[in-house]
């Protein structure tokens, strides 16, 4: 953060490249919802005619595992928006619901999330009070503790079925393997895992 802030090009830059990164990932999965079906056709075509009843369910299965995450990441980023545009007013922080919408967005990426989110609202407290920004800064964490090791375990593990235990690994492992990318597409990619697991699972095994 420091070396960020030291150089304003780097931070503007990236935070323009985020920008665009993420509204280019929106447009395209918008795209690919609005031509699911033909999508989905295609991919049944595809396969051989023996497996199709197979190719069908597996895409059933990773439809509704799909949705399951979305449903639980907009729950999360909800209560994490929420939540923190509620602290910001309690405390006295100017613009507390827009604050808190931008929470919900920086929420997105775990862990760091937060602390991309407390960026304006700290600057914001500033302008009251240094006491106010303490306060903001004491809040934020708090929020980020909850969130990273409670809110997103607890409310992925229920919507995927997996233990929360697993959910913290995958998100450790893909900072570690390919950072902030790698946070961000570790539990839809624990989801696929888990999905492949069940499908063959049950179709590979034998009897004696």
């Amino acid at each position: 953060t420091g070396g960020m802030l030291g150089d304003p090009f780097a931070l503007v830059s990236g935070v323009f490249g985020f920008v665009v990164a993420f509204f280019g990932v929106v447009f395209v999965a918008a795209y690919l919802l609005a031509d699911m079906r033909r999508i989905k056709a295609a991919y049944l075509m595809v396969v051989p005619l023996p497996f199709r009843h197979d190719a069908r369910d597996l895409w059933n299965a990773f439809e509704h595992s799909f949705s399951r995450y979305m449903s639980g990441l907009f729950l999360d980023l909800l209560i994490q928006g929420a939540l923190s545009a509620l602290v910001l007013y309690l405390i006295g922080v100017p613009y507390a619901l827009a604050l808190g919408a931008w929470v919900s967005l920086t929420a997105l990426i775990p862990y760091f999330g937060a602390w991309l989110g407390a960026v304006p609202a700290v600057i914001l407290a500033f302008t009251v009070s240094p006491l106010t920004a303490l306060l903001t800064l004491i809040a934020f964490f708090v929020i980020q503790q909850v969130e990273g090791n409670f809110l997103l375990p607890r409310i992925q593990g229920q919507a995927l079925h997996i233990h929360p235990v697993p959910i913290l690994l995958a998100v450790v492992v893909g900072w570690g393997l390919f950072g902030i990318v790698g946070m961000v597409l570790a539990i839809p990619a624990l989801a696929v895992v888990r999905v492949l697991y069940d499908f063959f699972s049950i179709r590979l095994r034998t009897r004696e």
